[in-house]
Order: structure tokens, then C-alpha cells, then sequence
């Protein structure tokens, strides 16, 4: 495996994947001309993906999957500036990870597959998406996350002019937060969700979303929630969070 990346572009999609709670994360071939990292969280609360569609170059050959810890290629590419070109390069037969800049040289060793835990993407529902701001997300989990530990979701509420509403609610006893965000009309019975999700992931992430033009949500009802956006620098993330509290 072999590829060039902007450096803005990997420390972005590493700065995701460090909101995401990853330790360890796969990085391998995507199926045309693209990267993808993933990783678990060691909690399984999070699966999270970063996918680089814009390379600068690349030579993808066996091995196509390498794991490497997270905290230590980040600590790397952080001390890249923005536009610089920082190549990846694995050797000695997919053992070692080498990251080169323009004026230094890094060598990690990769961690062997049996050695971690398998990373599988969890069920997502197969709803539409709600599409927010970036802003918006993140005032309506930054908001909920002063009063509380879970930010409630629900669609649609309806108001009383008819228009439906993603709701974020968090809070309990003396302290209540609400968001309304307008939503789509659902055209069918079953097109609705609600679920709560910890909002010490969720603010993280959000974090990293806050100046994009476009996150996307799927809800189920207690099922992960899906979030989803597209990034500048030719870069695309997604997150699953899974729900913290059973309603009824």
C-alpha cells in the first residue's frame, strides 16, 4: 500500500476518528482510488469511518488492510502544515507503517490482525436521512450537553401549524433542554425515529462538523444513529453511535 495525501486532509480525517474514541484503527483500500480508516471504539458504543476520495497519488497493492494505533500516526501527521503532502508507505511485508513529509521520515510498526479486535460495521436503519447544518447539530448537542449526559431524539413532532420537527431533548428534574430543527414530512407510517444517545460522543463529534454545510442523521427507534457528511479537502465521515437508554 502506498499513497500521497495532503496533510490537512489526513490530520482531518485522523481528527475524526480520535472524536470518535479510536485507539487502534484499520486503514485499507477503498474500491476506486480512495482510503478508508475505520475503527471501534474500545467501549463498542462507536464505529466510525473516514473515507479520503482525493489522492494526490497512489500504488494500492498487497497488503490492501494494515492497523496501526491512532495515537501515534496522529501525533505525526500533527506536525504536518496544511497544504504539505505527507506520504504513506507500508514495508517489510505490511509490518511497518513509514510516513514521509517534506523534510522528515517516521517509521511505526502495524499492528497484526489477530492482535485486534475485529472491526465490523453495525445494522443501520434504512430510513431517509434528516439533513441539518453542521451548526445546527452542534447547538442542538452542545445545548443538551449543559443539562445533561443523553441528548433524546425524536421524528417527526408536529407543531401546531402542521410542520414537522426533529426534536433533541436532554435534561431531567430541574434542568430541560429542547431544539427544534424543521424536518421533511414522512410519507410513510413507519418513517419516523427516536432514540437517546450519549452526549459525550455526540459533542465530540459534532466538534468536528460544526462549519459543514450538511450533516445527515438517520434515526431508527433505538437503533444506532447514523451520522454522515462530507467534508472539504475531498474527505467523507460517518459515525453509527449507539443508543444509551431503551424508551418505551
Amino acid at each position: 500500500m502506498k499513497f500521497v495525501v495532503t496533510g490537512a486532509t489526513l490530520k482531518k480525517a485522523l481528527q475524526w476518528m480520535s472524536r470518535a474514541k479510536a485507539e487502534d484503527i484499520e486503514i485499507r483500500a477503498g474500491p476506486v482510488d480512495e482510503i478508508v480508516l475505520s475503527a471501534l471504539d474500545p467501549a463498542t458504543v462507536v464505529y466510525a469511518t473516514a473515507t479520503i476520495n482525493e489522492l494526490l497519488d497512489a500504488d494500492i497493492t498487497a497488503p490492501e488492510s494494515i492497523y496501526v494505533s491512532l495515537e501515534q500516526l496522529y501525533g505525526i501527521v500533527k506536525r504536518v502544515s496544511g497544504p504539505a503532502a505527507v506520504g504513506i508507505e507500508t514495508v517489510e511485508d505490511g509490518r511497518k507503517l513509514i510516513i514521509s513529509t517534506a523534510n522528515a521520515r517516521y517509521g511505526i510498526q502495524t499492528i497484526s490482525p489477530e492482535a485486534i479486535r475485529a472491526i465490523s460495521e453495525p445494522a443501520r436503519s434504512g430510513r431517509r436521512p434528516l439533513l441539518l447544518t453542521g451548526g445546527e447539530f452542534f447547538e442542538m448537542v452542545t445545548g443538551a450537553a449543559t443539562v445533561s449526559d443523553v441528548l433524546t431524539l425524536a421524528h417527526p413532532e408536529v407543531d401546531e401549524a402542521g410542520t414537522p420537527k426533529l426534536v433533541g431533548r436532554g435534561g431531567g428534574g430541574l434542568a430541560e433542554f429542547e431544539y427544534n430543527v424543521t424536518a421533511y414530512r414522512p410519507e410513510k407510517a413507519d418513517d419516523v425515529g427516536k432514540g437517546s444517545y450519549p452526549l459525550d460522543y455526540l459533542s465530540r463529534l459534532a466538534s468536528v462538523l460544526k462549519t459543514t454545510d450538511q450533516v445527515r442523521l438517520v434515526l431508527g427507534v433505538d437503533r444506532p444513529i447514523h451520522i454522515s457528511a462530507e467534508l472539504e479537502l475531498g474527505l467523507d465521515v460517518t459515525a453509527l453511535v449507539a443508543p444509551r437508554l431503551r424508551l418505551e
